[in-house]
């Protein structure tokens, strides 16, 4: 599924096994992933939510994504990016924005990507994966890495 500009006024879900592409979307509601997303240039105004075997969110486009509240990646499985390991997290251009706080917690089998550049207005949670974390956030919160 692949759309392309609107206003969405409910949660999104994507489904497990499901790969979608979101294009220049406000979201009103929250936002939950158990497949793959790739959301370019997007409002989302509730929380986001990336769990699941093969669940991951790929961030791209300039402008970039902004999430007006939480983003937690928790047990995410991924997908495969080029990589040894898959990504839970991908963040591929700069201008990416969350306003509440980035979790980022139990991603045994896939990596934060940071190719591009994001802003953590709130806290930053690493903790519980398979990589240290490396860098690259600019978080103005508080931050918990272990």
């Amino acid at each position: 599924m692949n759309t392309n500009g609107g206003l969405i006024n409910k949660n999104v879900d994507v489904p497990q096994g499901a790969d979608v592409q979101l294009r220049w979307v406000d979201i009103k509601g929250n936002l939950s992933v158990e497949g793959k997303l790739s959301l370019a240039s997007s409002q989302i105004e509730g929380n986001a939510t990336v769990s699941g075997p093969g669940a991951g969110l790929s961030l791209f486009n300039d402008p970039g994504n902004h999430f007006y509240r939480n983003l937690t990646v928790n047990g995410a499985g991924g997908y495969y990016d080029g990589s040894w390991i898959n990504t839970g997290l991908g963040v591929y251009s700069d201008g990416q924005q969350v306003d509440g706080s980035l979790t980022f917690t139990n991603n045994t089998g896939s990596q934060m990507n940071l190719s591009g550049s994001m802003t953590v207005n709130g806290s930053f949670t690493y903790s519980g994966n398979a990589l240290p974390y490396a860098g690259g956030l600019t978080i103005h919160g508080q931050q918990n890495i272990s």
